[in-house]
């Protein structure tokens, strides 16, 4: 009987952890297979080798832990500027591993960005760092299934939280405003922050909740990125070299999720465009996702919508007030967080 009432348990806390907030089980992905394998059995380390074989097979030459691998990413996930990757049969795979790839180097990147070298998008690379990344056992051993898992438990987290402490705005939030301030930067860049050429959606999107009044926590005395989900800032420090201090809850996708998922007044997971549509309102944010692992790879903040379209801004690439078709949203391969303040 001991035994029933643990297995029983067990498949309890499975369920519990299964569905993130605001998602039913038909929100999810059914589970893919290549190659006669699970999409979850892939590690990143293989799908970084098929898409090695990839580059050598159509000439490409990339090497990871390199900005130009990490540009090439950015722009499959957000331009889809190589026809031919999206069209291999492991493109759902290579989806996958760009998105948790995409999100890890931002960290390693702009943990050491030098602001005082704008004019050298390479100043953004910190190559020991981006090294790490590419070559790491923690990163090439990860499979699919087992980030996914991790995603989906620091979702039952957040909910665990959320309904122990319930949900305290920290402040009144201005929707109007704020997307007056993203329709006002969206093609161009308020020098009174940091910039970033590659990465900049999530500290654009920041800057917005900051406008509409969401305030910031926390501060630093020295410039550069600290990886840091407790606290949200974006501050002057004064140093000529690097001359702003933000935490990385402010400028990296993933650390935005982990901030805002038990601050914000509601978050919703959403896996069609009509749901999206249905689901979110005028300023609030909106994170693309990769259907299988759950990573965030994207930060927008919808500025505009009518009974069955919304429009958005964004960074990287500048977006104002675009329409978010089915093309660019790609509902398919994304699922969606929605943030409401």
């Amino acid at each position: 009987m001991k035994k029933i009432c643990s297995l029983f348990l067990f498949l309890l806390i499975i369920l519990a952890i299964s569905v993130p907030v605001g998602a039913t089980s038909n929100d999810l992905p059914e589970e893919g297979m290549v190659n006669g394998r699970s999409v979850y059995s892939y590690s990143m380390g293989e799908i970084q080798t098929l898409l090695l074989d990839y580059f050598k097979e159509n000439d490409i030459s990339l090497e990871p832990g390199t900005m130009d691998y990490y540009s090439y990413i950015c722009e499959q996930m957000l331009g889809d500027t190589d026809e031919g990757l999206r069209n291999s049969p492991y493109w759902r795979l290579f989806h996958s591993y760009m998105a948790v790839y995409k999100n890890e180097a931002e960290l390693a990147y702009l943990a050491n960005y030098n602001a005082s070298m704008m004019m050298n998008d390479e100043s953004i690379l910190d190559t020991d760092a981006a090294q790490t990344v590419a070559f790491s056992n923690s990163f090439l051993s990860s499979t699919i299934g087992e980030i996914r898992n991790n995603m989906l438990e620091m979702d039952a987290a957040a909910v665990s939280d959320r309904e122990k402490v319930g949900i305290s705005p920290l402040s009144l939030y201005d929707a109007s405003a704020a997307v007056e301030y993203a329709l006002t930067y969206a093609d161009s860049h308020n020098r009174n922050y940091d910039f970033f050429p590659l990465a900049d959606c999530a500290n654009f999107v920041s800057q917005c909740l900051l406008a509409g009044g969401k305030p910031m926590r926390g501060s630093c005395t020295s410039g550069g990125a600290h990886e840091d989900t407790i606290n949200w800032y974006h501050i002057k420090v004064g140093s000529i070299i690097k001359p702003f201090g933000y935490s990385t809850s402010w400028t990296v996708c993933g650390d935005f999720k982990k901030y805002w998922q038990t601050k914000c007044s509601g978050y919703y997971f959403k896996s069609s465009l009509p749901d999206l549509v249905a689901t979110c309102s005028v300023g609030d944010v909106v994170q693309l996702c990769d259907e299988d692992t759950i990573v965030p790879y994207h930060t927008i903040i919808i500025s505009d919508k009518s009974e069955d379209s919304i429009w958005y801004c964004a960074h990287t690439e500048n977006r104002n007030n675009v329409k978010g078709t089915a093309s660019i949203l790609k509902p398919t391969e994304n699922d969606f967080i929605i943030y409401k303040f």
